[in-house]
């Protein structure tokens, strides 16, 4: 999937500005995740200047900004990323890695980095650094001296085959991050011609030759298609961004030049019309044989495979246990996602969907309409007829969907807490965020009046605090600072975890069970062990077939002892390191989950 996070508008739901603790604690992660020479810190992070967190709405994210400029924004729990602002700033802050200027243009449009993008330089691959599964970078135009985007690595090596995806991008230059900040260019704005492969042009000294207007198709869809496909997909030659342009300009730069891109692409769009018209007509077709195919197998599954007791059944599990086949992708039907095609199944009113009693939120189909015209109409048959598939259209077709994995952490009040709850106005039987939780308790507070005038940075623990902070024989003093009855109460909170993967989730009280990995020797060869996958809704049979190619070494899976439900996965080879790192970038497992032991290293 695309993981570019900010090519789409979004909302800050709250600005906060970092007291002095919560500072000092950013910039020390900040120190930890980037080598920073003191200056540089200071350039990014002025000791005088305020920090500004801004949390997103509709997800875990959040961005810190600096004098209202966007510097660093966080993925999830300490995933800290910087800006092409801060990059501006300190060009030297990740790793680079270099592009051909063309592939901007795709990467602006929301498309991850392919391998054949990437331009290599003079001295070979071992120029680029060591690459490893996950780590960061900056992208550079190729001549240019300033960054364009931040991603992560998507594998651990570049090879010469030059194919396959090469970076995952998170944050570009026009992205609707960049348009929450100044806009403003960097100084000295200098970019180097390659006059080697592009001619040289007068007056061009802030921009990027294009390649020459003969090559421009052919280079173009080398760059920017999968390796199977020399043909760029008309979507992305015919709907490009307006706020993507094809070469980085200064302000006044890209007024003098707009009249003559006009006319260029206009050539461009003339080119080929024929053609274009045809494979148009193809893709028409394909869609519409690929939504016959998936209501065939729908129906197929209602009437034949899922019976009434079966129900209630999560939609995404009807859909890939009973709907999806080999034969039909449903990326190639009109609706795009499985989310979709549900509920164009429940607007004709062949299924129901309810919310589910045992997790709020969820919904659950819960009846199959077996009086339906479509239903009773509709006769099985013994095989369906595949639909033929095309090469993938899309940068990120090549590559399986992963949904993103949410794990929150919430609290539920004890019975000794109970008159907290109640008096702040919450029903007992609610789930909390930490920070609610806290919010809760000053509430409380401040209908007590607990905060005496001579302490005001203590409070006065009362009867009904001091019956909610106890543990067994523990006695609370009479008066607790702030922070520490804050860090008390939480702490006899009942902890509960929400694990959630698209549509599917669950939750469980007390500590949630951790991905184990561990590397040790078995039967005189290295190997590693995992256990736990099931948890974070990752299928050990499939993930074992992935690292069987990935790795290329034998992988097996077998019943845990006790709980024959659940299964544990062996796989040939010392692959910790980057089996781990598998598991926090594509799966998505946050790094504080995962419990990894190397059994090997320890005995040397």
């Amino acid at each position: 999937t695309n993981s570019s996070m900010w090519k789409k508008q979004f909302r800050i739901q709250t600005h906060t500005a970092l007291k002095r603790s919560d500072v000092k604690k950013f910039k020390e992660d900040i120190l930890k995740t980037f080598t920073l020479t003191p200056e540089q810190a200071n350039e990014l992070l002025p000791s005088k200047k305020e920090i500004v967190v801004g949390k997103v709405a509709g997800s875990y994210s959040s961005v810190f900004f600096v004098d209202k400029e966007p510097i660093f924004f966080d993925v999830e729990n300490g995933d800290y990323f910087p800006t092409v602002y801060a990059l501006w700033k300190v060009p030297s802050l990740l790793p680079p890695i270099f592009i051909h200027k063309p592939v901007f243009e795709y990467i602006s449009n929301g498309a991850d980095l392919m391998m054949p993008g990437v331009v290599i330089p003079p001295g070979g691959i071992r120029e680029l650094g060591p690459i490893t599964l996950g780590s960061k970078r900056s992208v550079f135009i190729h001549g240019s001296n300033i960054p364009v985007a931040v991603g992560t690595m998507d594998r651990g090596s570049i090879s010469s085959e030059r194919k396959g995806k090469a970076m995952k991008i998170f944050h570009f230059y026009t992205d609707f991050l960049w348009r929450c900040g100044s806009k403003e260019h960097p100084r000295n704005f200098q970019i180097t011609q390659n006059n080697e492969e592009h001619e040289e042009q007068e007056g061009t000294t802030n921009q990027i030759n294009e390649p020459k207007e003969e090559n421009a198709d052919k280079f173009q869809s080398e760059i920017a298609a999968p390796p199977e496909e020399k043909e760029v997909p008309p979507n992305q030659k015919e709907e490009q961004s307006d706020t993507s342009p094809s070469t980085l300009l200064t302000p006044t730069d890209q007024e003098e030049s707009s009249e003559e891109e006009t006319e260029t692409k206009s050539r461009k769009k003339e080119r080929n019309p024929k053609r274009r018209n045809e494979r148009t007509t193809v893709d028409a077709a394909l869609v519409q044989k690929t939504d016959e195919a998936l209501f065939n197998n729908f129906l197929h599954a209602i009437k034949k495979s899922i019976k009434d007791e079966q129900l209630p059944m999560l939609p995404t599990t009807l859909f890939t246990k009973f709907v999806a086949d080999k034969n039909v992708d449903v990326k190639l039907s009109s609706y795009k996602k499985v989310a979709r095609f549900i509920d164009e199944m429940e607007k004709k009113e062949l299924l129901f969907l309810e919310e589910s009693k045992d997790h709020k939120g969820i919904k659950v189909v819960t009846r199959i309409n077996r009086l339906h015209p479509d239903y009773a109409s509709f006769r099985p048959t013994k095989k369906e007829e595949p639909v033929p598939q095309e090469p993938p259209t899309s940068l990120n077709n090549n590559e399986e969907h992963i949904e993103k994995l949410d794990v929150l952490e919430l609290f539920q009040p004890k019975k000794a807490q109970y008159p907290i709850f109640l008096a702040a106005g919450h029903a007992c039987s609610e789930m909390f965020m930490r920070t609610e939780c806290v919010e809760v308790l000053w509430k409380y507070v401040g209908i007590k009046n607990l905060t005496p005038k001579e302490k005001p940075t203590h409070v006065e623990v009362d009867l009904v605090l001091r019956e909610a902070l106890a543990s067994g024989k523990e006695e609370i003093p009479r008066f607790l600072s702030k922070k520490e009855l804050a860090i008390k109460f939480v702490s006899r909170l009942q902890i509960v975890h929400q694990v959630t993967r698209g549509m599917e989730t669950f939750t469980k009280k007390g500590e949630l069970e951790k991905l184990k990995l561990k590397a040790e020797m078995k039967q005189g060869r290295k190997s590693v062990t995992v256990e736990g996958l099931e948890a974070y809704f990752i299928d050990p049979a499939t993930l074992a077939r992935e690292l069987r190619i990935l790795f290329a070494a034998a992988t097996t899976t077998s019943p845990v002892p006790a709980k024959p439900q659940l299964q544990k996965l062996f796989i040939q080879g010392n692959v910790l390191k980057p089996l781990t790192e598998l598991m926090t970038s594509k799966y998505g497992v946050p790094q504080r989950y995962i419990d990894v032991t190397d059994a090997i290293k320890s005995k040397k």
